[in-house]
């Protein structure tokens, strides 16, 4: 009945259109590029130092009979820790979900070692994530105040690093899924904590207010981020993911269900 309205016939005609502008754009295509770039990074040398650096890790891991001690071993289900990170990182101290982020790059390199066949699996955007953990691990060690700069920068590296590890860890469309279905999951969670907040704004505290420049806010709701501006930013990634499983799932339950979390997530 739903896909028989015309409203969602024009919204996803509107919804095909971009997506096809997006795809013919000669300025995405350029960036991207995928075919070029998987070449010319597997002829790279630190592709090349990677995959030495792999084949005496192996060797060492097999021949302390490591393989034996992990075969089938939660340790080396990289996307387990993976996604479990992914979905407690805004419900969860920045201290436990860098332990998350370290467990995940730990799971992961043992799947390697393991797994003499597995791929480092590769996307056009990689050489920006590194270029950006580079520059900012830069800045960090050339700030005014090093010390006080090392936490946060080495954390801010560690998080852009694991987009990398994520990628990787991600074996099918199954996976994929459940990370994102979980991830939606959690945001109708932190949504209703901050209704929740605006409700009884007098039991909170720590508030990201400008007194001065909006004086009629009395309270600005920050759910389990302590920003309201990091939240806005959080609702930015995944409003559009359950938007996008709303207009491809099937079942109307599913459709509802998603159309709903955008509501709430709004």
């Amino acid at each position: 009945m739903l896909e028989g309205s015309i409203v969602y016939q024009f919204f996803t005609g509107i919804f095909q259109w971009f997506s096809e502008q997006f795809r013919q754009s000669r300025m995405i295509n350029w960036f991207l590029q995928p075919n070029e770039d998987e070449n010319a990074s597997k002829n790279s040398i630190f592709y090349k130092l990677f995959l030495w650096k792999r084949k005496m890790g192996s060797s060492i891991f097999y021949g302390l009979h490591l393989d034996k001690v992990f075969a089938g071993s939660i340790f080396q289900m990289a996307f387990l820790w993976c996604i479990l990170t992914a979905v407690i990182a805004p419900i969860m101290p920045t201290m436990v979900v860098f332990a998350g982020v370290l467990a995940g790059f730990g799971s992961l390199l043992l799947a390697f070692l393991y797994d003499k066949k597995r791929v480092l699996q590769h996307t056009s955007t990689n050489k920006y994530i590194y270029f950006y953990a580079a520059a900012y691990l830069f800045a960090t060690f050339t700030s005014v105040t090093p010390k006080g700069s090392l936490l946060g920068g080495m954390l801010t590296v560690t998080f852009l690093l694991f987009s990398i590890v994520l990628l990787n860890a991600i074996e099918n469309k199954t996976q994929l899924d459940v990370m994102m279905i979980l991830l939606v999951c959690v945001g109708i969670l932190v949504a209703f904590y901050g209704f929740y907040q605006f409700m009884y704004p007098d039991r909170f505290s720590g508030v990201w207010h400008d007194k001065e420049m909006f004086e009629d806010i009395r309270f600005r709701v920050y759910s389990t981020l302590g920003n309201p501006n990091v939240l806005g930013e959080y609702f930015l990634l995944i409003i559009p993911i359950a938007f996008a499983y709303f207009l491809n799932t099937k079942h109307w339950f599913f459709k509802l269900f998603f159309l709903g979390s955008c509501g709430v997530m709004m």
